[in-house]
């Protein structure tokens, strides 16, 4: 009998193992899922901005800005750097940690790791493309940084 209770101990726990385990695979999925979300609602918007001849390019001329750097080179990005080059704006290169070999799009444009980036010190022009990652990047090169940090989701709802 004290045998059966330990079994039935030792499946309790394996089930709760099991379940904190995979709970926390939903979670990540759960914050995945959100993050396409938000980054669809974006596009969307862009791409109702797009269609009214709004265009991102025309703020930048606006401002003087001539070349950029684009953090994150997933879709936003992908779209970013297209609308920029068809309206002659530069884009210098890339910071993103994963470099996505995948992506075929960005071949003639550099992708660096944030760490290289530091490295450069140069003030450039950053558009924030991963938008989940403007804060922490702000933060990270500190309120000296001697370029401009730009939000793409906020140029974006400013178009509206």
């Amino acid at each position: 009998m004290r045998m059966i209770g330990i079994v039935i101990l030792i499946c309790i726990v394996e089930l709760i193992i099991l379940f904190l385990f995979f709970n926390s695979i939903i979670q990540k999925q759960h914050t995945a899922i959100q993050k396409m979300e938000h980054e669809s609602e974006i596009q969307d918007i862009w791409i109702g901005n797009l269609q009214r001849s709004m265009f991102l390019s025309r703020f930048f001329k606006a401002n003087n800005i001539s070349e950029v750097v684009v953090f994150g080179c997933d879709h936003l990005g992908e779209t970013l750097y297209h609308e920029l080059i068809s309206n002659d704006i530069t884009v210098k290169f890339f910071i993103d940690d994963k470099r996505n070999d995948r992506l075929f799009w960005h071949r003639q444009v550099p992708i660096i790791n944030m760490s290289e980036f530091e490295k450069k010190a140069a003030a450039e022009t950053i558009v924030v493309a991963e938008t989940d990652m403007f804060k922490a990047l702000k933060e990270r090169l500190g309120e000296d940084y001697p370029g401009k940090i730009l939000c793409l989701e906020d140029l974006v709802r400013a178009l509206v």
